[in-house]
């Protein structure tokens, strides 16, 4: 063989191999099969409503299977499918900018103004996109291990997933800031100080991650510093031993909330067993149909959904649900198989109060000590806050709640003929009421 010929098939195998890397990273890239239409200008939300409304009249429908919940973020609705997410005009219903890729979404979620989605890949569901929510542009990616089924766990400065063995947080740029549970061929495995246990439920609060671990000799409440030194070591709080299986209902800045045989429990930041609640001991404080009273001064600085004048309707009386003599649910606490693979609980951030919906009703408390302020039985979901009202989506439809005390206003009619069953979440983007309901999401015009 002459040396032209060694020089030619030399040149031929270089181009085969640099062929086949740059094939191979192509079929792995994320970026393959991307639908990514993304909007020229930020979105300009309308005002905000600042009325209790009188009624409310339908504008348009979405599917949403993948949403968690109605999310809102800058204005705009967004819907989640199977396989990416769509920000919606919430006055008209029609798309505004939307990420889609040939993959299984996995779990999608809004964190400092950016909506960030989690797809399956070849290692599991771990490629990771935030996108800006005004105008749906790329801000960050990662790609990491994880298994096929997640759950979102996020604040309004973190984001991150969970599942059986882990859970992980990370920042607006998508660098992990922690990771907790169980690390698999880990180079440093006394880093961790439970990885022969389960994580059954994760929440997180601005500085503070709470996890309930289901482990081999008992049950656990975890409560760790989100941004530890090192993200493979956390910084432990408090290791709280459970006397048995909870659930987490709600977070604060310095406590968590927990359920535990029908009673809700608090702990602080030291692991400090503090209110508990019964809702055969709560007896709620305000009769049905009472008329509301003038909504009083907020004691912390309301939030634009707030903004505006009151609505002289909304003190209009009208029937309110009877209260709830049945324990606390507690479903799904810990699997059979310990596969981690239980609903996400239905929880919502007000104004004024930190909720959780048990299924039959919606439970509101203090967002300083966690301790329980009132109830709404015959709630669907979490409500929100407008005009100094909480709206609460029931059977009939909307009803008007005194945050200050839980009274009970008119009931705001909404026809729901034609949607699934089961919880209604309500959100609100500008000037649009938007429900959860089942896999769609509904876009409401409020009316005096």
């Amino acid at each position: 063989m002459t040396s032209r010929a060694r020089n030619w098939i030399a040149v031929f195998l270089i181009v085969a191999v640099v062929a086949a890397v740059v094939g191979w990273t192509w079929w792995r890239a994320p970026a393959r099969g991307v639908d990514h239409v993304q909007s020229h200008v930020p979105f300009v939300p309308a005002p905000a409503i600042d009325f209790v409304p009188g009624g409310v009249e339908e504008l348009w429908r979405a599917d949403a299977p993948m949403s968690t919940g109605p999310f809102t973020v800058d204005g705009l609705a967004l819907a989640a499918t199977g396989n990416g997410v769509s920000a919606l005009n919430p006055a008209t219903g029609e798309e505004f900018w939307s990420y889609h890729r040939d993959a299984d979404l996995c779990a999608a979620m809004v964190s400092q103004g950016r909506v960030v989605t989690v797809f399956r890949g070849p290692a599991g569901c771990g490629e990771v996109t935030s996108l800006d929510a005004a105008d749906g542009s790329y801000a960050a990616t990662r790609r990491g291990l994880a298994p096929d089924d997640v759950e979102p766990v996020r604040s309004n400065n973190r984001a991150g997933i969970r599942h059986a063995d882990m859970v992980e947080l990370w920042r607006d740029d998508l660098v992990r800031t922690i990771e907790y549970g169980t690390v698999e061929a880990s180079p440093e495995p006394n880093l961790q100080p439970h990885p022969g246990c389960s994580v059954v439920d994760a929440m997180t609060r601005v500085d503070l991650l709470a996890v309930v671990n289901d482990c081999p000799d008992g049950h656990r409440l975890v409560l760790q510093d989100v941004t530890p030194d090192e993200s493979r070591s956390p910084e432990l709080h408090a290791d709280v031993e459970l006397p048995g299986p909870a659930r987490l209902v709600a977070i604060a800045t310095g406590r968590a909330a927990v359920l535990m045989d029908g009673e809700i429990v608090v702990y602080d930041i030291e692991g400090r067993r503090g209110p508990t609640y019964s809702p055969d001991t709560f007896v709620p404080e305000q009769a049905a149909g009472d008329e509301l009273p003038p909504p009083p001064e907020p004691p912390v600085e309301p939030g634009p959904e707030e903004a505006g004048p009151e609505d002289p309707g909304a003190a209009t009386p009208g029937p309110a649900p009877e209260p709830a003599t049945e324990p606390l649910p507690l479903p799904d606490v810990v699997p059979d198989d310990r596969d981690g693979t239980m609903p996400a609980p239905i929880i919502g951030d007000l104004p004024h109060h930190m909720t959780w919906f048990t299924g039959s009703e919606l439970i509101l408390m203090n967002p300083d000590d966690l301790s329980v302020h009132f109830t709404v039985p015959g709630a669907l979901g979490p409500g929100i806050g407008v005009a100094g009202r909480i709206l609460v989506p029931v059977e009939d439809g909307i009803l008007v709640v005194d945050w200050s005390d839980g009274s009970h206003g008119h009931v705001i009619p909404v026809d729901r003929s034609g949607s699934p069953g089961g919880p209604v979440t309500l959100s609100v983007a500008g000037a649009t009421l938007v429900e959860k309901r089942g896999d769609q999401l509904v876009g409401l015009r409020p009316l005096r």
